[in-house]
């Protein structure tokens, strides 16, 4: 029986005790991707990472037993996701890196991120070729020809990773500030806090102690009240706040306010080295303030799909060397084509340094509400009962943005709006979440027929 793998915005992620994430499923991917390494014709040196999931050991042993001893596998133990990219665009000689992750998401889940040689992000071409096979190794019973891949611990990879942070700022430019840090009991909690304080700051971090169930619980980017009480008492200069594998970050400045992803990359893009450094890339959820503040420093605002793998390709089609999401992903060229946490935060500190704005200003947002609603099938959002709704609300909040759409990773669906006031803003965002999700639950139950559509992850807005 054929199974499809629930790749999502990045990699694969779902229940860490459910399919694709049992014994067999992921020897048989682990065949797979040695597969496919061979049809690419890139070497069978893996660079293995995970998160601190109690669940993370058991999934990177039982993927790696489907490689053979054709593979090498070398171990950086727990790092964040950003660490394995840092390392394969520095070490040409690995195939691919392998995390065991499920990032923002609570402990109970887990996913695998698969990176490519020089730290680029598979391509959809790529996830098909997995998948095929995939379907191969289990049509066919296919196990590895030779048992027993090689196995080298790499405990240097922490090392390199931090050293390859601290090229880009000058030593000790954190003196004097006074700095939060809530690391979601992740990847982060054995980087971050030691960094801050190695490039001047004191720091006050929280969540810093991962049992395994522990990660992205009440914490985390995710979940800033913490990160805020702290700012509070201790009266901080600022504080960051990471997610599970350490690639999005948001602020809380010292007067407790939240800076989303959209204020970080305003921030960043003050800093007078990147004047001419093309437009700055956010997304079609970004808040409109954004382009308007980016448009008065006679900046350019390109927006892509959301989802870090679109941002990534519209900067490349624009020549951008800063794009990055609401939500914390933060992406820089001279670093890495892909989001870190604890580079954008010490990007930001570096930025309001520069241009003395050590309070974290940024523009005035546009008043905003999201809801998250579980919802039982990712309908098509073109079903005709759907796409009423749709026109029906877009018409209710114009001229202002709406943008719906489903996650990538979890079955949910987003209702974004913008409006007048937040109350306003608050109020359509109900209405709609709760008559969309009834109608979507209610064709659902009509039909065991659909399937996540290929335009499950796209966005249905008007601007």
């Amino acid at each position: 029986m054929k199974y499809q793998l629930p790749f999502g915005t990045f990699g694969i992620r779902g229940a860490a005790n459910a399919a694709p994430f049992t014994t067999h499923y992921l020897k048989t991917l682990g065949t797979a991707l040695e597969l496919w390494l061979d049809h690419k014709n890139l070497p069978k040196k893996i660079l293995l990472g995970a998160d601190p999931r109690s669940s993370s050991p058991r999934i990177s042993h039982e993927l790696m037993a489907g490689f053979s001893q054709a593979s090498h596998i070398f171990d950086a133990g727990i790092i964040p996701t950003p660490g394995v990219v840092a390392l394969l665009a520095k070490h040409a000689h690995f195939g691919c890196g392998i995390i065991i992750t499920a990032s923002h998401n609570p402990a109970h889940d887990n996913g695998i991120k698969i990176v490519l040689q020089q730290g680029h992000e598979l391509t959809k071409t790529d996830e098909h070729i997995i998948q095929s096979f995939f379907d191969a190794c289990l049509e066919q019973s296919l196990q590895p020809s030779l048992l027993g891949f090689t196995y080298t611990p790499y405990p240097e990879a922490a090392a390199e990773y931090v050293t390859t942070l601290k090229k880009h700022f000058a030593p000790r430019f954190l003196s004097g500030l006074s700095i939060g840090l809530d690391c979601a009991n992740g990847a982060a909690s054995a980087f971050a806090p030691a960094l801050f304080e190695h490039l001047g700051a004191r720091v006050v971090a929280i969540n810093t102690s991962p049992n395994g169930k522990n990660i992205n619980q009440d914490c985390g980017s995710n979940h800033p009240s913490a990160l805020r009480a702290l700012v509070l008492e201790h009266k901080l200069t600022c504080g960051f706040a990471f997610d599970g594998d350490g690639d999005r970050v948001i602020a809380i400045d010292a007067q407790g306010n939240l800076k989303t992803g959209d204020d970080l990359l305003f921030i960043i893009s003050t800093n007078p080295t990147r004047k001419r450094q093309g437009p700055v890339v956010g997304t079609t959820m970004s808040n409109s303030g954004l382009r308007k503040a980016l448009a008065h420093q006679t900046r350019t605002f390109a927006a892509a799909n959301v989802g870090e793998r679109d941002v990534i390709k519209t900067m490349n089609e624009n020549g951008s060397n800063l794009g990055g999401e609401p939500s914390g992903h933060i992406i820089a060229r001279e670093f890495l084509m892909c989001s870190d946490g604890i580079f954008a935060a010490l990007a930001t500190l570096d930025a309001a340094l520069m241009t003395n704005n050590i309070e974290l200003a940024s523009f005035t947002h546009q008043p905003q509400a999201i809801k998250s609603i579980r919802v039982a099938a990712k309908i098509p959002l073109e079903t005709p009962e759907i796409h009423a709704l749709l026109i029906k609300y877009q018409a209710l909040v114009a001229p202002n943005m709406m943008l719906v759409r489903y996650s990538g990773t979890e079955p949910l669906i987003r209702i974004l709006l913008e409006a007048e006031t937040h109350e306003q803003a608050n109020q359509q965002a109900t209405n709609i979440s709760n008559e969309l999700a009834a109608a979507i639950n209610n064709l659902a139950e009509k039909s065991t027929n659909f399937t996540a559509p290929k335009s499950s992850d796209q966005a249905h807005q008007d601007a």
